[in-house]
């Protein structure tokens, strides 16, 4: 998908202004050359009358020019603000998170962790005095679970990782749609004048920014009752990107970008952008529902943990020697 860039975006926010103009140039030229006694229009001659929009007040021609170049100059400024967030700016989070799920044995950088084979290392070498109600809990509720554990973790790396791809696909979209936005616009202020001015299709990429909903299955340790607390998985919802963006459909009358005059175009421009936000937002809230109902899953798997004395999928339980005089006291699950 191709778009502006965030260094070119001011400079075609000034193209639009310079457009604007011209075709401002034109529509002035036209009324008068139409306008004159020797004109279409010469058995109804008027003169030129420039008038405020704000005030209804009558202006000279340079106090117009001067008024709409006022109101024509924000438009780079809007434009640059409307290209943010860059994409490129989640570029780091993503690899960055990538780089944690291949730590955890996940993802294309996949490596094995060492230290799981230490306690495996550790009960062979302790042989026939690895024994008791500790060591059986201590191999039960945190040994044994630990791979598992390890695993789960690469997991929910993953899902934050395609949660910011996801993000990142919905600011692609956007600045799609905004430059897209900013060459219709440019070619229908320059058909201004035409019979039937010019109205362009715009077609939202970010409405389907987010195409790829899929379940991250957390496995549950099998030692030590969690099966009974947890059952046998815990999914969480990853919103993922789509390997395309593809153009959604809108109505048209949401769409067209021109008119026949320059009011008509700008005005047709300033609504598009609100369309474009309007469209962000909403999925925006996807990724934020499907978030905050992946952390309510996490959060809810320590607490089951904690009340019901077992390894969570994501924590084992840890070692707690109750009773100084009594070893074989057991564990107890993390606080939080």
């Amino acid at each position: 998908m191709s778009f502006y860039q965030t260094s070119e975006l001011r400079g075609k926010g000034n193209e639009i202004v310079k457009a604007a103009n011209d075709a401002t140039d034109r529509e002035i030229r036209d009324y008068k050359t139409s306008h004159t006694a020797d004109g279409p229009h010469g058995s109804t001659y008027t003169p030129v009358r420039f008038t405020n929009p704000d005030t209804g007040a009558t202006m000279s021609e340079d106090e117009f020019r001067s008024w709409l170049q006022g109101q024509f100059s924000q438009i780079p400024d809007i434009v640059v603000n409307h290209g943010n967030p860059d994409p490129k700016n989640f570029d780091g989070i993503i690899k960055d998170l990538e780089q944690v799920e291949g730590s955890f044995g996940g993802g294309k950088g996949a490596t094995k962790n060492p230290d799981l084979d230490l306690a495996d290392t550790a009960k062979g070498e302790l042989g026939d005095n690895w024994q008791g109600v500790f060591a059986e809990n201590l191999t039960d509720n945190m040994l044994s679970p630990f791979p598992v554990i390890n695993e789960n973790h690469g997991k929910v790396a993953h899902m934050l990782a395609e949660s910011m791809r996801g993000t990142k696909n919905i600011y692609n979209g956007k600045r799609a749609d905004l430059s897209g936005l900013i060459d219709n616009t440019i070619k229908a202020l320059n058909d201004c004048g035409n019979k039937h001015g010019s109205h362009v299709p715009l077609a939202l990429s970010v409405t389907a920014a987010l195409t790829g909903v899929v379940a991250a299955v957390l496995a549950v340790p099998t030692a030590g009752g969690s099966l009974a607390v947890y059952g046998a998985t815990v999914g969480l919802t990853v919103l993922g990107a789509g390997a395309v963006i593809t153009n959604a459909s809108l109505a048209d009358a949401k769409t067209n970008v021109g008119g026949k005059t320059v009011n008509e175009v700008i005005d047709s421009f300033f609504q598009r952008l609100g369309d474009c936000s309007d469209a962000v937002s909403k999925e925006e809230q996807k990724m934020v529902s499907a978030l905050n109902k992946n952390h309510t899953a996490l959060v809810s798997m320590q607490q089951l943990a904690k009340d019901g004395r077992v390894a969570s999928p994501l924590a084992p339980m840890r070692p707690k020697i109750d009773d100084a005089k009594n070893p074989t006291s057991g564990l107890e699950p993390k606080a939080d």
